[in-house]
């Protein structure tokens, strides 16, 4: 899952943004209810300050075989709110094996 957050913050630095830190909401799909209390702990790790709205949502299975977990991260577009908008883009989905 520390993966994960890596590959987001990468990606979000890479449009421009600072990092996880422009995270506002994620949404996290996982296939097994018992991997919710890891989580929790890793996403408390990871935004000790700055924690987003988020959901956790337990699904019977991916389209993907093999997958655990997904994480759709939406985060502030610095540059949208500087010449209006909503200032919200959506980062991508990242996934786990």
């Amino acid at each position: 899952m520390r993966e994960i957050f890596a590959e987001l913050d990468k990606t979000i630095k890479a449009v421009g943004g600072s990092g996880l830190k422009d995270m506002v909401a994620m949404t996290v799909f996982i296939n097994d209810v018992r991997l919710g209390d890891r989580l929790a702990e890793i996403r408390k790790e990871t935004f000790k300050e700055c924690f987003p709205g988020s959901a956790l949502i337990t699904v019977s299975g991916f389209a993907r075989p093999g997958l655990l977990i997904e994480i759709q991260g939406h985060g502030r577009d610095r540059r949208q709110i500087s010449h209006s908008g909503s200032g919200l883009r959506r980062f991508g989905a990242m996934h786990v094996h």
